[in-house]
């Protein structure tokens, strides 16, 4: 590997051509960068706004509460010996059939009420 360095010199001034191609790189770059070329004076830089200190309030603290976990006692449906379906389940069974049959008949009126009557925007009717 030493006997390669010797034998290869390096050129002590560079040649026309390799003058022309750094000059043209140069170029190239100028122009890719956008910049003018010009390194005697520098930009001048953004000045630094100033601006003023503000003022932070002390922080109050807000008194919390612990949640409470709450204890409900359930009642149970099997007070009473299973024989079939107890007599409570059979109860809130009808009581929510009641509850459906009523609203259901309450959406099939206003659905009624409502069929003839287009209404606009402003909630008047077409003419």
């Amino acid at each position: 590997m030493i006997e390669d360095k010797e034998k290869y010199q390096y050129p002590k001034e560079a040649t026309p051509e390799q003058v022309g191609d750094l000059a043209r790189r140069f170029e190239e770059h100028r122009q890719m960068t956008g910049s003018d070329g010009r390194y005697d004076e520098p930009k001048p830089k953004p000045k630094k706004r100033v601006v003023e200190p503000i003022e932070i309030p002390e922080i109050i603290s807000v008194p919390r509460r612990q949640p409470t976990i709450k204890t409900e006692v359930i009642e149970s449906y099997n007070t009473e010996p299973e024989i079939g379906l107890s007599k409570r389940f059979t109860q809130d069974k009808m009581r929510e059939a009641q509850i459906s049959k009523q609203l259901d008949q309450e959406l099939a009126n206003e659905r009624n009420r409502n069929r003839g009557r287009i209404l606009n925007k402003e909630g008047k009717k077409y003419t």
